[in-house]
């Protein structure tokens, strides 16, 4: 089905109505040729997406009836900002193409040493406006809710000046520490964060442009009383490696991996996999309904709403925690194995106090999906020497809270359940992979 965007004034909510204009009219009208009673969507460029049919043709509008109006969650949790360095030929346009698709919020071309490419004031004004035309078609292709920004072309230090305000930035650079550190890093950023990705034309970026990334970070990070937690480079999914800042910590009060001692508790906050079973309760709901009441449904998705971990990080850091780690792609395990391999120490849980409920236990049960290897948004570990502080506040402040297990002075990552003992492996995907 065809999607068009529009601005909120051209939505009638009170009429059913929303009025189509400008280019989208010859769009709809000549070169898709759809004809009245035709259903299309149309995003607001926010939230609402609306289901319409086709009412009314003029000469320079077309008059859409509200069928129905929804708040679908299409969009990533974060905001990627892809700063890509100016290649050669047309391919920014295949780039700007591909990261629009796979979710990107904004591209931002930056010219630097090695770009071949070079455009004047007026040439990259005319770029940009194409490459803008693209972004869009990209986003109608793939369904976003919101057409990402193609920003004018900046210089490589106003790029870094746009950059400073971002939670997360990554670098592309020759020298790497392998894999596994990457997993663990990316596993670290929370949803609602911005990440800026920094991608070098060609050439790759010059000595000099990295030294001035990392000096220029440590000055950002300064500025605002924040740890930098990783500088990181390390081997990414792309040709080369990646360097890695990432910033956690407020004002006279920083979490630090290294204060972490054996002995210390693991708290959980919030309950195991309740993101990935909201997202298969959202995709499978007609199978679902044949085994469950519609009741069970509506509360496996409303799952989603119990996602954010901003007010259980607010909690544990005024609680004592000395570190949190954010449950994501892989569930609670990967989330254990990667707490105690980024503190380079043992970690010991009991399975039976591992908050769930009932309702992931029995959609785990009907898709045959270990629920301990689901996606995990919503999810908090926390280490702190005194965890049932941390629990007795995270409870009263009606936030599931739970002392799972500890810190252990080995490098073994068990876990217990009775008298059996398990040892974790390295994370190798999520269980929802089995849906998506």
């Amino acid at each position: 089905m065809q999607r068009f965007f529009v601005e909120p004034h051209q939505i009638d909510e009170g009429a059913h109505q929303i009025h189509i204009l400008g280019s989208d009219v010859n769009h709809i009208s000549n070169v898709l040729r759809m004809k009245q009673g035709e259903e299309l969507w149309i995003s607001d460029g926010g939230k609402k997406e609306y289901r319409c049919t086709i009412e009314e043709f003029s000469p320079d509008e077309v008059l859409l009836h509200i069928i129905y109006a929804q708040e679908p969650d299409y969009e990533l949790q974060s905001r990627i900002y892809l700063f890509q360095g100016l290649p050669k030929a047309d391919k920014m346009e295949l780039i700007i193409q591909k990261a629009v698709e796979l979710g990107a919020y904004e591209v931002i071309p930056v010219e630097t040493k090695r770009c071949v490419v070079k455009l004047d004031g007026k040439k990259a004004a005319k770029k940009v406006e194409r490459w803008k035309q693209i972004a869009e078609s990209a986003a109608k292709q793939s369904k976003r809710m919101l057409i990402p920004n193609v920003h004018e072309v900046l210089t490589f230090k106003e790029a870094l000046k746009y950059a400073e305000s971002m939670d997360v930035r990554l670098i592309p650079y020759e020298l790497a520490k392998g894999m596994q550190e990457t997993k663990e890093i990316l596993a670290d950023i929370q949803p609602g964060q911005s990440i800026g990705i920094f991608i070098g034309p060609e050439g790759g970026f010059e000595e000099k442009e990295v030294n001035r990334m990392i000096k220029n970070f440590r000055k950002s990070a300064d500025s605002h009383n924040v740890e930098i937690n990783q500088c990181n480079v390390y081997r990414g999914a792309t040709e080369g490696p990646i360097i890695n800042i990432f910033m956690i910590g407020t004002t006279g009060n920083l979490l630090k991996s290294d204060s972490i001692k054996p002995g210390m508790d693991v708290i959980m906050a919030g309950t195991l996999a309740i993101g990935g079973t909201s997202v298969i309760a959202e995709r499978y709901k007609d199978k679902l309904a044949g085994k469950f009441s519609g009741k069970f449904i509506s509360e496996c998705l409303e799952l989603k709403d119990y996602t954010s971990t901003e007010k259980a990080s607010a909690i544990a850091i005024d609680a004592g925690a000395v570190y949190m780690h954010a449950v994501s792609e892989g569930g609670l395990f990967s989330g254990l194995w990667e707490v105690a391999s980024c503190v380079d120490k043992g970690i010991q849980v009991d399975i039976n106090k591992i908050p769930i409920w009932q309702q992931v236990i029995e959609i785990a049960e009907f898709t045959d999906i270990n629920p301990y290897l689901l996606e995990g948004s919503g999810s908090l570990l926390i280490v702190s020497p005194d965890g049932y502080k941390i629990e007795e506040s995270l409870n009263a402040n009606g936030i599931y809270g739970e002392v799972i297990g500890k810190i252990t002075d080995n490098k073994n990552r068990v876990v217990i359940n009775g008298d059996e003992t398990r040892y974790l492996e390295p994370p190798r995907g999520d269980e929802i992979y089995k849906f998506i």
